[in-house]
């Protein structure tokens, strides 16, 4: 390679590792740091990606995994049961919004051709990121996620016409010609229909037969091979090579080796998807950008309320709730890939000029970047903007007549999994109980199973008084919010200071703000399934049930200290880690002149560290959680837990006394 090109390739993945990693930070999608990446390097940055057509190669492959993951993700049972959202709301979001939007196009001076490329394009949405934020914010199989998914689904078969339209547009010159349109469209189905039955009866037979050599390097090889050879299949017949990928992982999506293909599959799909993603960044002209930038501005809010507006009135049209509706519109009012897909094709076949192509793709990244929010947001801002058209909160009176005679009773506020369980046992026992949610759904199908039940916000006075809080026994917080469980702490303790609260966490991060808020006790999900695990292994050795049940007490009563952070392998990944989970632990040894032998460790200068000593080795003993007059010997070995920052500078002031740098808690 000329030293020249050595040199760009560096740069290029400097600037790509910097700006990707960056956006990771952030929270935003990866997707939008390739493109912001492409921009950079393009003709209107640096000017390194211009009329590389290798690269332009590699990303070709790039769009032919990406749909090759997104057909082993295509699930048939799933739009079968599915059916009346994917075909109803899903089809009639697709041919409305590209309708519409080809329309306008075609006011603003484009061509038709040109209008249906832009509108069909404008009209999807990100699969990929969505899919992906959904997972993270557990919003994937709420009611607002299957709206979002059926869409996602129709637009992922949709696609498949439209890939292999544009091949044929660029074949015709760019005019519509039916004839010419409706003969690509028999081989698109001829060339479906062999592919599917490839996948139905010779593909699994020779799966089984690579499985069975037992080499994931053979397993890897035939997986690339089978997604490239249907690739050129359809290349061959003058169809989209993305096509051919996007059926054979359809076809394999509901096969035994679908998971393990997937592994294998998403180290080649996520490198070169992401130079898909760079060259279409390099597709932008920054320069016609910014002198088009209130044009890009009035597509971005038009694309994205419409689309919102859209989706909330045909899912109310099919009778969902407006909260729901509402959050539907909300999480597909992006552009997405296929759109991006769609008018890199249309480029590079010369159907779209430069102009409309960055406009598009501008608009388009301006509204995946807002999208993370959307979605982190989504649950209160649909229910701000759906007001109290979904289900109205029970009037108090209501509530009073239902617990009037209840006494000694629990209050559960949320009635999810959590909530549940703890009332199936307090019903086994004979304890009354009443419950507070703010899922219509929910409140509605366990009040039709004989629950007491209200729709509500259990941080309102009003319903807490009219559910007998002064004659309760005991109030328990179910769900996982620490905002919205300290401001529910405060309102209780302001009505009944003697109240018994618990309090459900995932883990103790906030354990300490939450019992000075008022919560009588605290329990960590995490941490106390740690705990049974320890309980049930403890039982299977042998050990008295007394001592266990001690020892359990023991370290609730020091707030799990003794969980607190592990030794930390070259497999721990950190950057997939949360605050609480980068705790860690590290042994640091006293050679025979540190500075902190023969004194305290109330002596030792920690300057404002967020670090404790979790433990002391001497020898063969081994001092946990040891006092603040322990006299530190030489050869101690001195266990520390916290931060690793907050541990390096930990360890330097045990060894030699001196501050590395000034690591504050925080």
């Amino acid at each position: 390679m000329p030293e020249s090109g050595f040199s760009q390739l560096l740069i290029a993945l400097a600037v790509t590792v910097s700006v990707v990693a960056l956006f990771t930070r952030l929270r935003l999608a990866p997707v939008i740091g390739y493109l912001i990446v492409g921009l950079l390097l393009g003709p209107s940055g640096f000017g390194m990606l211009t009329g590389d057509h290798n690269l332009d190669f590699v990303a070709e492959l790039g769009i032919v995994f990406m749909l090759f993951a997104l057909g082993l993700e295509f699930s048939l049972p799933q739009m079968v049961a599915m059916r009346r959202l994917v075909f109803g709301l899903g089809s009639a979001q697709m041919v409305i919004c590209s309708f519409v939007f080809m329309v306008a196009g075609h006011s603003f001076g484009l061509s038709w051709m040109m209008a249906f490329i832009t509108g069909t394009a404008l009209a999807m949405s990100s699969t990929a990121v969505l899919i992906k934020l959904l997972l993270e914010q557990g919003n994937l199989h709420s009611r607002k996620g299957q709206i979002a998914v059926s869409t996602l689904l129709f637009q992922d078969i949709i696609a498949i016409p439209l890939l292999i339209l544009i091949p044929t547009l660029a074949g015709q010159g760019g005019e519509w010609q039916l004839t010419g349109f409706a003969l690509a469209l028999v081989k698109g189905v001829a060339v479906v229909a062999a592919l599917l039955a490839a996948g139905k009866w010779l593909l699994p037979p020779l799966f089984d037969q690579i499985a069975a050599s037992k080499s994931e390097e053979i397993f890897v090889l035939f997986t690339l091979l089978v997604a490239l050879l249907a690739s050129a299949f359809t290349h061959l017949m003058g169809l989209s090579m993305a096509l051919g990928a996007f059926l054979t992982g359809m076809m394999l999506s509901e096969s035994q080796y679908r998971h393990q293909v997937e592994a294998e599959i998403r180290p080649f799909r996520d490198i070169l998807l992401g130079l898909f993603f760079i060259t279409v960044g390099a597709l932008l002209n920054l320069q016609l950008a910014l002198q088009s930038w209130w044009l890009v501005l009035v597509i971005l809010v038009l694309l994205m309320l419409f689309k919102s507006l859209l989706i909330f009135g045909l899912a109310r049209a099919m009778g969902e709730r407006p909260v729901n509706a509402v959050g539907g519109g909300l999480l597909l009012c992006q552009a997405g890939e296929f759109g991006f897909v769609i008018m890199a094709l249309a480029n590079q076949h010369q159907l779209v000029d430069s102009m409309t192509t960055t406009v598009i793709l501008s608009a388009g990244i301006a509204s995946m970047m807002l999208t993370p929010f959307l979605v982190r947001h989504v649950n209160s801002l649909s229910q701000a903007l759906a007001g109290k058209a979904d289900v109205p909160e029970q009037p108090t009176e209501t509530i009073s007549e239902s617990s009037h005679d209840l006494a000694d009773h629990v209050i559960l506020c949320g009635f999810g999994r959590v909530g549940q369980t703890i009332a199936r046992f307090l019903k086994q026992s004979g304890v009354p109980y009443l419950a507070f949610d703010l899922d219509p759904m929910r409140v509605q199908e366990a009040r039709a199973g004989g629950e007491r039940i209200f729709f509500g916000d259990a941080r309102k006075p009003t319903l807490l008084r009219a559910a007998g809080i002064e004659r309760a026994k005991m109030m328990v917080i179910t769900f996982d919010s620490f905002r919205t469980s300290v401001q529910m702490l405060h309102q209780i303790r302001e009505l009944r200071e003697d109240l018994p609260v618990l309090v459900r966490t995932r883990d103790d991060a906030h354990l300490a703000e939450l019992q000075n808020a008022g919560a009588t006790e605290v329990v960590p999900e995490t941490l106390e399934a740690g705990l049974m695990l320890v309980a049930h292994t403890l039982t299977l050795l042998g050990t008295p049930v007394r001592e266990i049940a001690l020892e359990l007490q023991k370290v609730r009563r020091n707030r799990y200290r003794l969980m607190h952070g592990f030794f930390h392998g070259e497999s721990s990944d950190v950057s997939q880690q949360s605050e609480l989970d980068r705790i860690r632990l590290h042994p640091v040894s006293l050679a025979d002149t540190g500075s902190a032998i023969g004194k305290t460790l109330s002596e030792v200068d920690w300057p404002g560290l967020k670090v404790e000593v979790a433990a002391i080795r001497r020898g063969e003993e081994e001092i946990l959680d040891p006092h603040e007059d322990f006299l530190l010997q030489s050869h101690d070995i001195v266990v520390l837990s916290g931060d690793p920052d907050a541990i390096e500078e930990a360890e330097n002031q045990l060894l030699s006394g001196k501050h590395l740098h000034s690591v504050h808690s925080h």
